[in-house]
């Protein structure tokens, strides 16, 4: 299954973000990623979306408030002008030493840990290796 977009369980997350808080989106896109990378279902509907928020014990009708009055979309909006501001281009992106360093796709396991170690090692007064 291709969804046409990836906005939609964005701007679902959003709402779920702002009725329920951050442990609450954390879990629910958890179970949306499942939904289509394990049952391969098409995550741009927003009423699979909402049946999935349902099955989570999530408050749909809250979820539909937000959606709704565009406070989720006005979330997603900030989330999207952050991302642009500190340079994500995909996922997964890596932001290091406040900005100063960023590494985007398929990066090794051995890479952000020498720049995560050099980083812990070297405090700000001395330049980073990395």
């Amino acid at each position: 299954c291709r969804p046409r977009s990836s906005m939609q369980p964005r701007l679902l997350l959003r709402a779920v973000g702002l009725a329920a808080g951050e442990r609450a989106l954390e879990q629910m896109a958890l179970r949306i990623r499942r939904a289509f990378f394990c049952e391969g279902l098409d995550i741009s509907q927003m009423p699979l979306l909402l049946q999935l928020a349902a099955a989570a014990n999530l408050d749909v009708d809250e979820l539909r408030r937000h959606l709704n009055d565009g406070s989720a979309l006005a979330a997603l909006s900030t989330d999207l002008r952050s991302a642009h501001q500190l340079g994500v281009r995909g996922s997964p992106t890596w932001i290091l030493n406040n900005g100063r360093q960023v590494l985007y796709g398929n990066v090794g396991y051995r890479i952000l840990a020498a720049n995560i170690e050099e980083l812990l090692r070297h405090p700000g007064e001395e330049a980073s290796w990395c």
